[in-house]
């Protein structure tokens, strides 16, 4: 049996393989992170304009309450990370826990007299047992986003559900 006398390629190629590592790393990895940022980015710009999320925001703004609708997108993201679509659907029709949101707009500021839209759902969110939607049961929707989500937050969701 004869023992080979050159290194492995891979141990005689090692100034390549630094060279391919170093180069992977400064233009492969920003090239991921710029295709990564273009392509969220595109998914909002998609999601605004062709969607048509946020395409009443002067709604919110006519009735005179107090979530900006430049907030939508914030909104979004508060709807998403505190699992409210667990349990709400933004769908027309599509009861799952709790009542849909699709137009709550439209339903929500004539639900309790002397609330706008805007009041009802800040006090649907800070206290959700003070009116329970017809049809619903009363202590599911829990009762600590009051506590939880800043005044921001709660302002930010709000414009985010006119808007729909």
């Amino acid at each position: 049996m004869s023992v080979p006398t050159t290194p492995p390629a891979w141990r005689r190629c090692w100034p390549l393989t630094l060279v391919v590592t170093v180069f992977g790393a400064c233009v492969f990895v920003p090239f991921c992170l710029f295709a990564a940022i273009q392509i969220d980015a595109g998914y909002w710009f998609l999601l605004r304009n062709v969607a048509g999320v946020g395409a009443r925001p002067a709604l919110a703004q006519a009735s005179g309450d107090a979530a900006a609708p430049q907030d939508t997108d914030a909104g979004a993201g508060v709807f998403a990370s505190n699992g409210c679509a667990a349990c709400h659907s933004l769908k027309p029709g599509v009861t799952l826990v709790g009542p849909s949101l699709a137009d709550v707009a439209d339903r929500a500021g004539s639900t309790v007299a002397g609330l706008s839209a805007g009041a009802y759902l800040a006090q649907a969110i800070r206290e959700p047992d003070a009116h329970v939607v017809d049809g619903f049961p009363s202590h599911v929707m829990p009762d600590n986003f009051g506590n939880r989500l800043t005044d921001a937050e709660i302002d930010a969701l709000i414009a985010y559900l006119l808007a729909q």
